[in-house]
């Protein structure tokens, strides 16, 4: 390891431990992180992630298309088959 690149790294850890004093003199009371931390979970859990796996699985393309119109047709098949 050169000087250089030494001295880079001990400079990024040197802003890693600022950074850690710097929260913790910015919010001394560790319970506002924690409950500020478990909101932000809280909603990614019930509202971004189903989301984003709603509109992963109906995407439009065309091939989920196909897809339900395919299952459409096959219902109204048996629906008929039921009320013959």
């Amino acid at each position: 390891m050169s000087i250089s690149q030494s001295i880079f790294y001990y400079l990024i850890r040197m802003k890693f431990v600022a950074l850690i004093c710097y929260c913790s003199f910015y919010f001394p009371d560790v319970n506002v992180v924690l409950v500020v931390g478990g909101s932000i979970i809280g909603t990614l859990v019930n509202i971004i992630i189903p989301v984003l796996f709603y509109n992963r699985a109906y995407s439009g393309d065309l091939k989920h298309l196909k897809k339900d119109r395919r299952a459409k047709e096959e219902e109204e098949k048996s629906l008929i088959e039921e009320d013959s």
